[in-house]
């Protein structure tokens, strides 16, 4: 043969050429259990030990690069099996030479060819015509029987072997034969080995079963694509959630322009993984994707798929509350439909061969799945790449007919209708979602058909000012008001009830240009629903309403450029600086980008935050927030702002700070649902006061305390209520200042009287008197609001008030519940009288404190809004206060001996980030808190209190110091520790998704409450806190009090020794409140410790034994209230 085409690299097929020189094989042992060991097969397969296959034999490499093998006196059946492992995928055939044919030796072939001699005569009777034949069968025998013979082995994995080297044998025995003087390379024999043909019905198979795999990539890729559209939803659920997208349509945004945006910057994140999907497709260059003509189909297969995906999703955002849930759920939605819908009408088509309704059946499938974009996905890649394989399969059976069987995918019949219904998809549903977005289909012209006209109740028993009011209204006597409400009115459909719920009734009142209005109540009784329908955020039902003559109805976006906003939750992402977000919201409102910089930096000097604007707003404390969010509704100088709740959260310090920014020009409507009622008396001009969806009194609030604050008649002196060492009373009776002073001063020896005050009927007075007709509260919260349990006796006055005198009002026989452990009594009246007495005051109260120790007493007499102790955070003391320091001294003496909380210097020190230095956040506190004591930890935003919660808590290490409760230190012992510890958080920290009844199981459990006990203390939790009627709501749907409420029950589980409180009252309007200040008495009662934080001067007068103050992270005074006034 010619050696330019058969001869491999550096081999030579000429012997001469190559040299090779014979290896030394093994030596046998004459032990064949030793020399061959025995295979095992008892598992089924062949397992051989080493050297099962005997020693190696000598072996040649030969110039075809094939090995031969000396295997003179071995057994080569037995040593291919043995060896058969080693070579595996390396040995597919070979050859042997010089065997010795045994049959050949027993054969005598002239016996053989007498017999058919002998047998042939009988026959035929001659034997001359058949000599040459039998002569010729002879030669045959003899060759057939040679005793030097060659075998061919073959390895029938290798689907050519048998070809292959049975033609190298042809070969080799070709040239052996040929005559002397001939060329053996002029000579050879080729051979070709075609496989057959397939059958059609072998060709149908094998495109089903590439099929398969195709359909597998399909599903993946459904699979993978199911993740990225859910994924968005989370986002604009949060926004939802918190608010912060109704606050960019207040501040501006279109709806279209925001859903467009939202849907313009999904495809783009979307593309991103389409991409990547795209160049793993070219990585692994299948045709069926990336083949000329497929893969511009496969672009923008996943083009519109994103595009159809994407809005689809955006409706169903309105069904979830917690972005995760929805995430979860739609994913496993698309999963389930794109795999379902594209194997049903794949599997089918293997059963419709025999069955012809069946086909028809399929076919509907196919066009009702179309609506649905995860199949369009799925069968449109299945569609492409069978495509592909028709025509590569039918180019195989019939070369050149490629071009005939290959269609283009575009055509409607193969992609292009996945295509089209996934383009009408997504405009469907972007289209669907604008319109839900506009109420198209809940307003009041489409939902007069199904909802009948409420029965509202009659107006008659309506207060004279609310009266007066509502005819101003309507007689258009509202030149000078910039707000008018005009019967507003809103309506909810109760679900799984009959009836419906009047949530505001007929509401009108107006707010005349640079007032503020105060709008108050407790939850439930409609403020909300009146913001919510006055910035569009929930429809009206009835009634109108209008802003600088901008109805809300028919010119809301008008109203809405003319509204600022600070909602009661911070609306504003997490994410971004205080900067960024004035910035955003600036552009929110169309200011020039010129101006924007300057009003950005005006919002940031004018709330105080220059040394914030550029930290993430996510981490600011509480009081910085709310200014953020004050700045951002002061951006673009609007006419009116609502304000829901604007300083709850903050320290005195920082709420005094923002009352001058909001009482500019501008008029303000304030929810004060859990406003401090000094709030709304410093800021408002007018308030209103809602029950039950209706206005009860509207007016200034001297005007509403003169007419609902007092009575007429003296009498025995009422108990109004009792928080800790205070007792109120209010007194029936016209009585002059000098009076009441004279009277105490006479018993005050005898009563042990400590302190008395005079004030005026308190705005809480009034709010309380009002919240007690709210209708959604339980009967005994109505009762017991009135009169808190006591454990005490009911002692007798041992002496009346003033001297025994006919001429002169007593009010002997007057009767007080006193804590018999307790040696403290406050006694409050409350009256309204004519007097010509300048000492008189209407609407006074009086107050005392008996007490055993103290001599002194300090008389106050205010009107309005009560001063003290709130000053007393401002100041800064250069050295530590003295009391402080005693504090520090009998802790570091072991004084401690009725302390169960012991704080001994602890010190928190954090590195500043980007900064040189560190920020001692908490230095050297000292502080030991007894058994049954209120302790209070009071400072602005960032003195350190949070940061000594943490570290008691064990949220945070501890730099230095130490602190130990019941002996346990909280550095050593932690776990211990924690379990004799209870935490109430400011933010409400457990599942929304559980009910009250649950989450109470749920930490009982956790506490380690033993099984049959955790039912009894659950229900206990639920009726202590008043949670009776919530307890099988899910948390999420609980109102604001009713979260705080579960959250304190949550902290009493386990009766844990002390408990921490973090402004455990945030949130509550003052009748709640008050009914948590009485459930936190009674826990002190029962022996146990409260350590809290407040920016309630109230509540700690209310709640306290003794508070600190703290400034810069250390305490600048400590004691009891009445010591740091005396101070």
């Amino acid at each position: 043969m010619d050696p330019k085409i058969k001869q491999i690299s550096d081999y030579s097929c000429k012997a001469d050429s190559y040299e090779s020189v014979w290896t030394n094989g093994g030596r046998f042992t004459g032990n064949d259990a030793i020399d061959f060991p025995q295979c095992d097969c008892s598992s089924g397969f062949q397992v051989c030990p080493a050297g099962a296959g005997g020693p190696e034999p000598p072996k040649k490499l030969l110039p075809t690069t094939d090995y031969l093998y000396n295997m003179t006196g071995r057994n080569i059946s037995d040593w291919l099996v043995k060896t058969m492992k080693p070579f595996q995928k390396k040995r597919y055939g070979g050859f042997s030479f010089g065997d010795i044919n045994n049959i050949s030796l027993s054969l005598n072939t002239s016996r053989i060819l007498e017999i058919f001699e002998d047998i042939l005569y009988n026959l035929t009777q001659t034997s001359t015509n058949t000599s040459e034949f039998w002569n010729d069968l002879e030669d045959i025998l003899e060759d057939a029987v040679t005793q030097d013979t060659v075998k061919v082995w073959y390895n029938n994995k290798g689907w050519t072997a048998i070809v292959s080297y049975m033609n190298v044998m042809n070969n080799l025995i070709l040239r052996s034969r040929l005559s002397p003087g001939q060329n053996p390379e002029q000579y050879g024999i080729t051979t070709v080995n075609y496989p057959m043909n397939a059958t059609v019905k072998q060709f149908t198979e094998e495109t089903l079963r590439e099929s398969f795999i195709d359909v597998t990539i399909a599903i993946c890729m459904i699979f993978a694509m199911s993740f990225i559209p859910a994924s968005f939803v989370m986002v604009l659920i949060e926004e939802r959630s918190s608010n912060s997208k109704h606050l960019q349509f207040v501040s501006g945004v279109n709806p279209f322009i925001y859903w467009l945006a939202n849907f313009l910057w999904d495809m783009v994140n979307y593309m991103i993984p389409s991409i990547l999907c795209i160049i793993i497709f070219l990585c692994f260059q299948t045709k069926s994707y990336v083949g000329p003509g497929n893969l511009e189909v496969l672009i923008v297969l996943l083009v519109l798929y994103g595009f159809a995906m994407t809005p689809l999703m955006y409706p169903f955002t309105r069904f979830f509350s917690v972005p995760s849930t929805a995430m979860v759920v739609l994913t496993s939605v698309n999963i389930f439909l794109g795999t379902t819908s594209t194997l049903a009408t794949f599997i089918i088509e293997f059963l419709e061969r025999d069955d012809e309704e069946l086909k028809n059946v399929n076919a509907i499938l196919k066009k009702a799945f179309l609506l649905l974009p995860q199949y369009c996905l799925g069968r449109g890649l299945t569609d492409m790449s069978r495509n592909q394989l028709w025509a590569d399969n039918s180019d195989i059976i019939s070369p050149g007919s490629y071009e005939k069987v290959w269609k283009s995918p575009f055509e409607f019949d193969q992609v292009g209708r996945n295509l089209l219904s996934m383009f009408c998809i997504g405009l469907l549903f972007f289209i669907l979602n604008l319109l839900i977005e506009y109420n198209f289909f809940l307003s009041r012209s489409w939902s007069c058909f199904w909802n009948s006209k409420p029965n509202f109740k009659s107006l008659a028993d309506e207060d004279i000012d609310v009266t007066n009011e509502r005819k101003r209204i309507n007689n258009k006597q509202t030149k000078d008001d910039v707000l008018i409400i005009d019967n507003l009115t809103k309506v909810y459909r109760l679900h799984g009830k009959k009836g419906r719920n009047i949530a505001v009734d007929r509401s009108c009142f107006g707010v005349p240009n640079g007032q503020c209005f105060g709008l108050l109540g407790v939850n439930g009784a409609g403020k909300t629903t009146t913001f919510k329908m006055l910035t569009g955020d929930v429809d009206v039902t009835q009634g109108n309403a209008t802003l600088n003559g901008h109805s809300i109805l028919k010119d809301l976006e008008k109203v809405r450029l003319d509204l600022g906003y600070c909602p009661q939750f911070d609306a504003f992402d997490p994410l971004l600086t205080g900067r960024e977000i004035l910035c955003f919201f600036a552009r929110l409102r169309g200011i020039q980008e010129k101006d924007i910089k300057q009003i950005t930096e005006w919002g940031i000097r004018k709330l105080g935050l220059i040394q914030y604007g550029d930290k993430r707003s996510g981490d600011y404390s509480g009081g910085n927030k709310r200014k953020l969010s004050t700045a951002i509704s002061l951006i673009g100088n609007p006419s009116v702002i609502f304000m829901d709740e604007p300083t709850t959260g903050m320290d005195p310090h920082l709420g005094d700070s923002i009352f001058p920014v909001n009482c500019i020009n501008n008029p303000i409507v304030k929810d004060g649902r859990s406003v401090c009622m000094e709030e709304c008396e410093a800021l408002c001009n007018r308030l209103a006061i809602m029950v039950n969806g209706r206005l009860k009194c509207i007016g200034s609030t001297q005007h509403l305390k003169n007419r609902f604050g007092v009575v007429n008649v003296f009498g025995d002196p009422e108990l109004k209520e009792e928080h800790n060492n205070m007792l109120q009373y209010q007194l029936n009776s016209k009585i002059k200042l000098s009076r009441i002073f004279g009277q105490m001063e006479a018993v005050r020896d005898n009563l042990k009287i400590e302190d008395y005050s005079v004030s005026q009927t308190t705005l809480d007075q009034v709010f309380i008197h009002f919240a007690s007709k709210q209708t959604d509260m339980l009967d005994d919260e109505l009762s017991n609001e009135k009169m808190s349990s006591h454990r005490g006796k009911q002692l007798s006055f041992r002496n009346s008030i003033v001297p025994d005198d006919s001429d002169m009002e007593s009010v002997t026989g007057s009767t007080a519940d006193l804590m018999t452990h307790e040696r403290r009594l406050h006694i409050y009246g409350s009256f309204r009288g004519e007097t010509t007495d300048d000492e008189s005051l209407a609407g006074s109260t009086v107050g005392l404190i008996v007490s055993n120790v103290l001599k002194d007493y300090v008389c106050q007499i205010s009107v309005g809004a009560v001063s003290g102790i709130p000053n007393l955070i401002l100041k800064s003391l250069a050295d530590e206060d003295i009391d402080v320091t005693n504090e520090r001294k009998r802790i570091n003496k072991k004084q401690t001996k009725d302390d169960v909380l012991i704080v001994d210097n602890l010190t928190k020190v954090y590195r500043l980030h980007g900064k040189k230095g560190r920020n001692i956040a908490v230095d050297r506190s000292c502080f030991g808190v007894p058994n049954g004591q209120c302790f209070s930890l009071l400072g602005v935003n960032g003195a350190g209190k949070t940061s000594i919660f943490q570290m008691l808590t064990g949220d945070v290490g501890v730099t230095q110091g130490h602190a130990t409760l019941n002996g346990h230190c909280i550095i050593k012992d932690l776990e211990k520790v924690r379990l004799d510890l209870g935490y109430c958080p400011q933010l409400d920290a457990f599942d929304p998704l559980l009910t009250a009844k649950e989450s109470l199981y749920f930490f009982a459990r956790l506490r380690g409450i033993k099984e049959k006990d955790i039912k009894q203390i659950t229900e206990w939790g639920i009726h202590k806190l008043r949670l009776i009627q919530y307890g099988d709501r899910i948390a999420y749907d609980l109102s604001g009090v009713n979260r705080r409420k579960l959250s304190t029950a949550i902290s009493l589980i386990g009766n844990p020794s002390v408990i921490f409180m973090d402004e455990p009252t945030t949130g509550m309007d003052p009748h709640a409140r008050r009914f948590l200040w009485n459930c936190i008495n009674n826990i002190v009662k029962d022996g146990r410790s409260v350590v809290l934080t407040s920016h309630s001067m109230e509540e700690c007068e209310a709640l306290c034994n003794r508070l600190a103050i703290m400034v810069s992270g250390r305490f600048k005074c400590m004691g009891s209230i009445q010591h740091l006034k005396n101070r």
